[in-house]
């Protein structure tokens, strides 16, 4: 069975009871400034991660979210997300290369800098009290 495409509201829905919940998508991933984000990639020095992203708004965030989790080759992840129990990892991390690059901002060099970016990465965790039984851990844009 196919998995049925997310609306935008319902989308928004999860994104901001996840946020309440624990999840970090807005908080470390929309409107950061130029010294957070750099902050963030210090944070992390040595992950094996060069740069941090931020996009420009929340709406870009769920724009890029709502492509990502509706593309037809995320789909049977998806749908073996929601009815598999996952003991050990019950993560379900999805990504998808836009149809048009969107403006995101990188921590990287000692400051940020404005860049188009194509690939958007969404990480899930089972919440049976939220709508499709979904959390939002993350959302983010990737270089490349």
């Amino acid at each position: 069975m196919p998995y049925t495409p997310f609306t935008l509201s319902e989308l928004k829905l999860i994104f901001q009871l996840s946020e309440a919940g624990g999840g970090h998508a807005g908080q470390r991933h929309v409107g950061i400034d130029n010294d957070s984000l750099w902050g963030r990639v210090q944070d992390y020095q040595g992950s094996g991660i060069a740069a941090r992203t931020a996009f420009l708004s929340f709406n870009d965030q769920l724009q890029a979210a709502l492509e990502v989790l509706n593309a037809p080759a995320n789909s049977a992840a998806l749908e073996d997300f929601r009815v598999n129990k996952r003991p050990g990892r019950p993560y379900c991390e999805v990504s998808h290369a836009l149809a048009a690059p969107l403006r995101m901002r990188y921590g990287m060099g000692g400051g940020a800098k404005t860049f188009p970016c194509r690939l958007v990465t969404v990480v899930l965790d089972k919440n049976l009290a939220r709508p499709r039984q979904m959390h939002v851990v993350t959302c983010f844009g990737e270089m490349g």
